[in-house]
């Protein structure tokens, strides 16, 4: 967040309008080596309902002449930073409700430690109240190590000239800051004789909807929104890890995330296989886009996604829910126009198709064939420098 652009509470929604021109269709058997755009068909009462996403889908190379999708929400932060600083911004984030919810938890824990353990010289048995201002501490010295790499986390705190780093010693001792890393908890555990809860997510799912809550209270995005997965790096055992080969790590925890273009993180899925009932089963992809937008419905959003989550069907839901989707598209979905999906083009040649409510495929032909779909822009090619 720190250095973005976003307006106070005052600000005011612009929305910028291009305009199209109309020039004379390409034969629909032919493909197109320019950047002309039919003319739009007339519209239809009909074609001003929301579709039925299921629905058998009527293809022309005409553009339909349908009301526009208009941003009506404001791109604002709610809530200003105290201060214009990094650390202002993180507080925005890592507010008191953060700190009250994981200082209570961990306390709760830490006493339960502390009366389980059989040994009188154990860590846990030198335990004291977990303040605020220490657990920035304790955070800060965390995020710290993320810079300075060492094989062993007590090294840290090491007193040989050669390897000495004062900050660790000074701000915090060695056992302090592993028992505080101990006894760190975000949820209450079961109790005795009770089961686990379905939810393979209890022991952080707190911590992820104050998450979500507090980023409810602080911003609002803009127009433009991009879903997409990211990997957290998991090298040990957890029944959840997933395999994506295209990232570079390979192996972890997958997170589907809704993010701003400037990369701020709006919403996120932690996925947990085959357990996660909210997303798992048939229509994957699209329960993860319905998820991640709930709270982003109805405004006129633009969505960026990748074939992983784009389908004809689930643009046709979104556009009935005022948000346009716009992305590469994999050849297998299903109410693909096999005439285009099966096309061979010549480099430079595009190919299109329009639904009557609005949706518009295309292939493209640059170093190799590329699928796409939208229902925000059309098959206007623009060259950019």
């Amino acid at each position: 967040m720190p250095g973005s652009s976003l307006p106070g509470k005052d600000c005011q929604t612009s929305v910028t309008s291009t305009s199209r021109h109309t020039l004379t269709p390409p034969s629909p058997d032919v493909p197109s080596t320019s950047s002309s755009v039919p003319p739009a068909a007339p519209v239809s009462s009909a074609s001003l309902l929301p579709p039925d996403s299921n629905s058998p889908v009527a293809w022309t190379v005409f553009r339909p002449s349908l009301p526009s999708i208009q941003f009506t929400a404001t791109r604002c932060l709610k809530r200003m930073p105290q201060t214009q600083t990094p650390r202002g911004y993180f507080d925005q984030i890592f507010c008191d409700e953060v700190y009250n919810h994981v200082l209570m938890q961990t306390e709760k824990f830490a006493e339960s430690l502390f009366l389980d353990s059989p040994y009188e010289k154990s860590r846990i048995s030198a335990r004291k109240t977990l303040e605020k201002g220490e657990f920035q501490i304790w955070l800060g010295l965390l995020f710290h190590m993320g810079h300075i790499q060492v094989n062993r986390l007590e090294s840290y705190w090491k007193t040989d000239p050669l390897y000495r780093i004062p900050i660790f010693r000074e701000k915090m001792s060695r056992d302090r800051f592993l028992m505080i890393m101990q006894a760190l908890h975000f949820a209450e555990n079961p109790g005795v004789g009770e089961p686990d809860p379905s939810d393979r997510l209890y022991k952080i799912r707190p911590l992820i909807d104050i998450f979500h809550n507090v980023m409810k209270s602080v911003v609002y995005p803009e127009k433009n929104l991009s879903i997409d997965e990211s990997m957290v790096l998991w090298t040990g055992r957890l029944i959840f890890r997933q395999y994506v080969q295209g990232k570079k790590h390979k192996f972890g925890i997958k997170m589907y995330m809704l993010t701003e273009a400037s990369g701020l993180v709006l919403r996120i899925h932690v996925y947990t296989g085959s357990a996660d009932k909210d997303v798992e089963g048939r229509g994957h992809a699209g329960k993860v886009v319905n998820s991640l937008l709930n709270d982003f419905k109805g405004k006129g959003h633009s969505v960026f996604m990748d074939n992983f989550y784009n389908s004809v069907n689930l643009s046709r839901e979104l556009l009935g829910e005022k948000v346009h989707t716009t992305g590469t598209l994999r050849g297998n979905r299903q109410n693909n126009l096999s005439e285009i999906v099966k096309r061979k083009l010549k480099k430079g040649e595009v190919i299109h198709r329009w639904s009557e409510d609005g949706v518009c495929v295309l292939k493209w032909h640059d170093r190799r064939e590329v699928l796409l779909l939208s229902t925000k822009f059309g098959p206007e090619m623009v060259d950019i420098s």
